[in-house]
């Protein structure tokens, strides 16, 4: 799955097995590292806001591919409620996981959403998605599972009008 995101992959048509893992096991508080903090980082925290996480970023074990896209992803991610912080931040941060925390990040969750709407129409990704749409809507693949449908449904009819 060719993905920005761990939640889902860039045109956001299917979800990773993550967020399914993560409700499961009651999970409330997500933390995030890596590689870039301007792309995979930051779109996995503004979607971890969007699902409803409280979210933290641990800057200092993270790396980015631009300092201007740090700051722009950095400006965002606080915007919607993500916490940034440094990894010596975290310990404190563990023990005092509250929930109140929760009830403020599912407020911020309208925030996210947002937010995770101007980045993908900015990237391109919701571009791609409706081209990626209309392609599939115009494909042979697409029209015969539709003629099949419409066959069935009159095999369906009929049947059900023979027996009444």
């Amino acid at each position: 799955m060719d993905s920005y995101s761990a939640f889902y992959d860039n045109h956001k048509f299917n979800a990773t097995t993550l967020l399914q893992e993560l409700l499961t096991r009651g999970v409330t508080h997500v933390y995030l590292c890596g590689i870039a903090l301007d792309v995979c980082v930051a779109f996995s925290a503004l979607h971890a806001a969007e699902e409803g996480f409280v979210t933290t970023v641990v800057l200092d074990a993270c790396r980015g591919v631009t300092h201007e896209g740090i700051a722009e992803k950095k400006r965002l991610m606080e915007k919607v409620g993500c916490q940034l912080v440094n990894a010596a931040d975290v310990p404190a941060l563990l023990r005092r996981s509250r929930v109140d925390e929760v009830l403020v990040a599912a407020k911020r969750v309208h925030l996210a959403k947002e937010a995770v709407k101007r980045v993908e129409n900015q990237s391109g990704h919701m571009g791609r998605k409706a081209a990626s749409l209309k392609r599939f809507a115009n494909s042979t693949a697409f029209q015969a599972a539709k003629e099949g449908a419409a066959a069935l449904a009159e095999r369906r009819d009929g049947h059900d009008a023979a027996q009444s």
